[in-house]
């Protein structure tokens, strides 16, 4: 995978060493914004998901297929990360 400005991780090993998600997810934002960085953090199955739900979303984490499924249902097409020229093919197509 390749996202310009964007950092994957995988969280379930960091979950058993520094705790549950709320407690890691304070973490990581306390020590991102000490180095300086602007973020937007996002809990998903799969890294693309994460990816789509991170353009739209902050503090946002799901696990559950089905509620993935709804949330990104709900997403406008040109913000899950897509070029214009296919969101505009996307949405013409219906």
């Amino acid at each position: 995978l390749k996202y310009p400005r964007v950092l994957l991780m995988e969280i379930e090993s960091s979950l058993k060493l520094f705790g549950p998600w709320p407690v890691f997810e304070t973490r990581l934002r306390e020590e991102l914004t000490a180095q300086g960085f602007r973020h937007r953090i996002v809990v998903a199955p799969n890294p693309i998901a994460a990816r789509m739900l991170a353009n739209m979303h902050d503090g946002l984490s799901i696990e559950c297929p089905h509620e993935l499924r709804r949330t990104l249902e709900q997403m406008p097409l040109e913000r899950i990360g897509l070029s214009r020229e296919t969101a505009t093919a996307l949405t013409r197509m219906g």
